[in-house]
């Protein structure tokens, strides 16, 4: 009767009846009656001192609520899962350990705990509410919604049912049904906090902001512990530009981030964190603070390696301070490797802002079935005009985005225009809960004068050309989650780079040699120069993510294979003399071929509360063409090698206040084969991976360049919103190489090569 009473709702009531329990002679009536009293205890909200070892079934499924109490996950599930060992008939007890087993995000031993649980109680209702969101968490959302139909037809007052149910149905698009469902939920049970907050969270799906906060408010009172409220506050003052609230509410979420300790493991704490991080460096961005937002999205990858929002803002912050142009390209490989990791981690249908599902991280089922249209035109008075155009969509296990990015400017000097196209086609496929598909494809048409980037205009080159076609680069990419924190990615693909350059009155380099001795003087002649570059690759790198509590391992291997075909073309010397040049000086061809193999390994432990140490090594060999960018180009391959250590440390002893610092070396690409990868290109928000450092105005571009880079950083961030940061960075490339020359051996002038260290 007692117990009947307590499920009612009647703590009080049920508490009037132990006296009577207690008199009862034998000893199993007695345990029954303490544990009973246990349990209106900890509904009171008050704690319990540790009492002696539990004997029954039923002691050590109090025992389990006590521990989760006290934040005691691990200990509560071996509670639970020896409440079920003395009893294997315990219906009760394999629904406790299916509950625990899903707050680590293990769906596989939930599910196996639930139909235990169902097998011996197919009529409970909290055991049917616990299907439904793992079965959500599944991406079964038809077969969610009747578990969900189910449990509230066997208990119409249980909370979790509706509330289940109402995200179901807003996952199927039906926004007024489900918010009503919530609404339901809030009302059987309405002093539980997080259940207003998410009715605050379907009201923001219906547009209506002012019920949202409201609701919202009302979960920050009922509870103002709940980082949740403030988390959704802050995305939806956001949409209202509100950005300063947005900031406030964002950064509140994350210093009350761990108080869900009692209901999600670290692990799962440390991916929410990564969450609330990366959605703060989304916020930033908008705000135009680039850089600030690079930092929040670094911390926001080193607090959750695995976690695809992380990842996707680190992207967006990368891409914020790419060169427009793409004649600099010193942030090209982070930005696409950034890209790369979100789009294979995220589930289909992901969005920055999602979160991974368990029993009270729903919020990926307000992301619903749609298709949407984007569109950004801005056109300047000097004649640039940009457009950003995305189509996409999701329905069911497939979604996709088709995104169009175009530039055309006149320039502000002679010859200074550019015309820009870049297409991309993504689609994602979840094959199963845990496999998803991944396909990306890249066609490119870009046109261009002389967009380098000198301290003096009048530097400029009135006559050089450049054009460069991707048709198409495509990319294929697998992902398969084993459990919370344990990836598999696998990335293949096909390069395909074409260019061509043409200058005139190029001065190129003449060696004067005593005959077949060695050069005794230098000069230069004019010369018209063209350029034809053929690159054809296949890439294949995999990839393994595995997380523990304060722990990541990144391990993987890459490796390509390919060819250039390159000609040059070179006339018109500005010196004429009969039989001093071949005619014409120099037309080369060469097809060479082009390898890199690539092993990497990476861990990172947290050995104090925020203290994360990075530690990793890297191995590279690449073997490439001698000379096909300088000419007159040369036949003939290179090779390096490389062993590389990296090293990296993020520090923040208090919210305000973070450290950085990382050292590493690393060896370059040839060309565009450096940003296909998914080898981290960062560490502590560093770049660690380039394209080019020297800048290509200086020296155009290079092959196979060694880095070496040393970077420190001090961020702060005042209560005053004022944000402070000191960087210190040393980037040393260096780079060995063949050049194009023509050697004058006092009969006539013929093309050649020499070597060139930068």
């Amino acid at each position: 009767h007692a117990a009947v009473l307590l499920s009612a709702g009647k703590a009080r009531e049920a508490e009037a009846e132990l006296p009577q329990l207690s008199r009862l002679a034998d000893d199993r009536s007695r345990r029954l009656a303490g544990a009973l009293r246990k349990i209106i205890t900890l509904t009171k909200g008050e704690s319990i001192a540790a009492a002696p070892a539990p004997v029954t079934a039923t002691e050590w499924l109090v025992e389990s609520y006590r521990l989760q109490a006290l934040s005691h996950l691990p200990e509560a599930l071996a509670a639970a899962r020896s409440s079920v060992n003395l009893a294997t008939n315990f219906a009760f007890g394999w629904e406790r350990v299916a509950e625990l087993e899903f707050s680590f995000g293990r769906i596989r031993a939930a599910s196996e705990a639930l139909e235990r649980c169902q097998a011996l109680a197919p009529r409970n209702a909290q055991a049917l509410a616990l299907e439904g969101f793992i079965l959500s968490a599944q991406n079964k959302i038809m077969a969610a919604g009747q578990a969900f139909d189910q449990a509230i037809e066997l208990d119409s007052a249980l909370a979790n049912g509706w509330l289940g149910r109402g995200l179901t149905l807003i996952r199927r698009g039906q926004v007024l049904e489900g918010r009503h469902d919530i609404e339901t939920a809030a009302l059987v049970e309405p002093q539980r906090s997080f259940l207003r907050s998410y009715l605050g969270k379907a009201f923001a799906v219906s547009k209506d902001g002012k019920r949202a906060l409201h609701e919202l408010e009302l979960a920050k009172t009922l509870d103002p512990l709940d980082p949740t409220p403030w988390l959704y506050s802050a995305l939806i003052l956001r949409e209202e530009n509100r950005i300063n609230e947005a900031v406030t509410s964002l950064e509140k979420s994350i210093d009350l981030n761990n108080n869900r300790h009692v209901y999600r493991s670290e692990f799962l704490l440390d991916q929410d964190r990564a969450v609330r991080s990366s959605s703060l460096a989304n916020i930033y961005r908008s705000a135009e603070m680039r850089e600030v937002s690079v930092r929040e999205a670094a911390r926001a990858v080193t607090y959750d390696y695995g976690n695809f929002s992380a990842h996707q803002f680190l992207s967006e912050s990368y891409n914020e301070l790419r060169d427009p142009t793409r004649f600099n390209l010193r942030y090209e490989t982070p930005w696409f490797n950034e890209l790369l990791l979100a789009n294979l981690l995220s589930p289909v249908g992901g969005t920055p802002l999602s979160q991974n599902i368990s029993q009270q991280e729903y919020a990926r089922l307000f992301e619903r079935n749609r298709i949407g249209l984007t569109t950004d035109t801005s056109y300047r008075s000097d004649g640039r005009w940009t457009e950003l155009a995305s189509q996409y969509g999701r329905i069911g296990d497939t979604s996709w985005a088709l995104d169009l990015d175009y530039e055309r400017q006149h320039g502000i000097r002679p010859n200074n225009d550019l015309d820009r196209k870049e297409w991309y086609t993504t689609i994602k496929q979840q094959l199963t809960p845990q496999d998803s598909i991944l396909l990306l494809s890249k066609y490119q048409a870009y046109h261009s004068g002389d967009n380098f980037q000198y301290y003096d205009p009048a530097q400029a080159r009135p006559k050089f050309t450049y054009d460069e076609t991707q048709t198409p680069i495509i990319l294929g990419g697998y992902h398969r989650e084993w459990s919370p924190g344990s990836h598999t990615l696998l990335l293949v693909g096909h390069l395909e780079n074409e260019q061509k350059f043409g200058d005139q009155a190029v001065p190129l380099p003449i060696l004067f040699r005593n005959a077949g001795g060695p050069v005794v003087s230098k000069g230069s002649i004019n010369f018209d120069v063209g350029l034809h570059s053929e690159f054809d690759a296949y890439t294949a790198e995999l990839q393994q993510i595995q997380q523990w509590t304060r722990q990541t391992l990144v391990v993987g291997a890459r490796y390509q294979n390919g060819d250039f075909t390159t000609r040059s073309l070179i006339t018109n010397p500005s010196v004429s003399i009969p039989g001093l040049f071949n005619n014409p000086p120099a037309d080369i061809t060469s097809k060479n071929d082009f390898e890199r193999a690539s092993g990497y390994g990476y861990y990172t432990v947290e050995p104090l509360d925020r203290l994360f140490l990075t530690a990793g090594v890297a191995y590279d060999y690449l073997r490439f063409p001698q000379n096909f960018r300088a000419p007159p180009i040369t036949s003939g391959e290179d090779s390096r090698q490389r062993w590389s250590p990296k090293a990296s440390i993020v520090w923040n002893p208090i919210p305000e206040l973070a450290l950085r610092g990382t050292y590493t070396r690393s060896l370059g690409g040839v060309t565009l084969d450096e940003s296909y990868r998914l080898e981290p290109s960062q560490l502590a928000g560093f770049p660690q991976s380039f394209r080019s450092i020297m800048p290509e105005s200086l020296v155009g571009s290079v092959a196979a360049p060694e880095f070496d880079t040393w970077s420190a950083a001090l961020d702060v961030k005042l209560k005053t919103r004022t944000y402070l940061g000191v960087d210190a960075n040393i980037l040393e490339s260096s780079v060995r190489q063949t050049i194009g020359v023509f050697d004058y051996n006092f009969t006539n002038i013929l093309p050649s090569s020499t070597s060139q260290r930068l």
